[in-house]
């Protein structure tokens, strides 16, 4: 198993009045992307400020690369570059500046040989090399959020936390910076939190789901997939399809569930479920011998379909 980045033990974050986070503990591993995914609300952006030791817990420990986040606070800090939800820009500086200023923040350095080299790859790294001698507060909000990536990785920090990387972006904007992200990937263990859970799908190794401050489901997508899809569900495509074949094929097959997604001529596809996972070679035999197989493909669970049953098992 690799090694943790970052693991949380029995975390409570406590206001007067409010539980925002209840005992919660979940690990990521190192070179991974780990998705946080939760309703609003749940307390995803509250666990991304303890991990970067913006704020205390009230009880439990955070580990950042084997240092605790509350005794060894410096030396924690220095792994993690982090994105908040609303990245500190300065409108008013030029992106290069600003790249400089924030890389003597984060190193307590103001003569370092290696800024200007620093500086360079982020700039590179987050597509701002045609941008990095404009004013900030001109840039489009893809741009800006590119400079917020840009900040959190600039000291190349191991690990880098993004808080909502994508919202409020347009589509283009959007694909840009989950193509960053995969490319951040290779070199420093990610996470993010979001709200589009088709994205988490695309980037994450793995995801912790949260929900009024309790964690009810974490670990691969593959894991979860096994653990809340029940059965086999495929969808097919054949050139033949009437009513009396669908009742000879129930009839061959008891207790299966069938579908009828679409409807074309010549062209029929069809969603079909049963508990027993062991039927794709039955079926397959029967649909080529009956209705001209096309195609057959088994369907997943997507992480939304988890995402929505963990909540409503949660709840109920």
């Amino acid at each position: 198993m690799s090694e943790s980045a970052i693991s949380l033990v029995d975390i409570k974050k406590e206001y007067p009045g409010v539980i925002a986070l209840d005992n919660i503990s979940f690990s990521i591993k190192k070179g991974t992307v780990h998705g946080l995914l939760g309703p609003n609300g749940a307390g995803k952006s509250t666990t991304m400020k303890l991990i970067a030791g913006l704020i205390p817990p009230s009880s439990g420990s955070i580990k950042v690369n084997s240092f605790d986040v509350l005794t060894q606070s410096d030396e924690a800090k220095s792994c993690i570059g982090i994105l908040p939800e609303f990245p500190p820009l300065y409108g008013s500086m030029k992106v290069s500046d600003y790249l400089n200023f924030v890389y003597d923040i984060k190193t307590f350095k103001t003569n370092d040989n290696n800024k200007t080299e620093m500086v360079k790859n982020a700039i590179e790294k987050c597509g701002l090399v045609d941008v990095a001698h404009r004013l900030i507060e001109n840039l489009s909000r893809g741009y800006k959020q590119r400079v917020g990536i840009a900040q959190a990785l600039v000291a190349n920090p191991e690990i880098i936390i993004l808080d909502e990387p994508t919202v409020g972006l347009d589509p283009e904007a959007i694909e840009e910076i989950r193509g960053l992200i995969s490319e951040l990937k290779k070199d420093h263990t990610v996470m993010l939190s979001t709200h589009h859970l088709h994205e988490a799908n695309l980037l994450c190794d793995e995801v912790t789901i949260i929900n009024k401050g309790k964690v009810i489901q974490t670990g691969t997508i593959e894991d979860l997939q096994k653990q809340f899809q029940s059965g086999l569900v495929v969808k097919v495509v054949v050139e033949k399809w009437t009513i009396e074949l669908e009742k000879n094929f129930l009839y061959e097959f008891e207790n299966t569930q069938i579908k009828m997604v679409e409807n074309k001529e010549g062209e029929y596809t069809l969603e079909i479920s049963h508990q027993d996972a062991d039927k794709m070679k039955e079926w397959t035999k029967w649909l080529s011998n009956h209705c001209d197989l096309l195609s057959f493909e088994k369907i997943n669970l997507t992480l939304e379909d988890i995402f929505k049953s963990a909540i409503k098992e949660e709840n109920s």
